[in-house]
């Protein structure tokens, strides 16, 4: 589930969840604190955008000062 209301994806994630128990529910969240609420309501798995941000820039940096990005198999 992902729309750019972070409310209405927790309404939906509670609603979907209520009305087909065995759904396989992905939603999006902006916010740490709301996907633990995603979690809570019967997201199965829940894309946090500042963790994935935080992961990008992470990265840009690794790259910019020559290091590898050393939580990826293989490095």
């Amino acid at each position: 589930m992902t729309v750019p209301d972070e409310q209405a994806v927790l309404t939906a994630t509670k609603l979907a969840r209520r009305l087909n128990p065995n759904i396989y529910i992905v939603a999006r969240t902006l916010y740490s604190s709301s996907g633990m609420q995603a979690t809570q309501f019967g997201a199965d798995e829940v894309v946090k955008a500042e963790q994935v941000v935080a992961r990008q820039f992470y990265e840009m940096l690794l790259r910019k000062i020559g290091k590898p990005d050393l939580s990826t198999p293989g490095r």
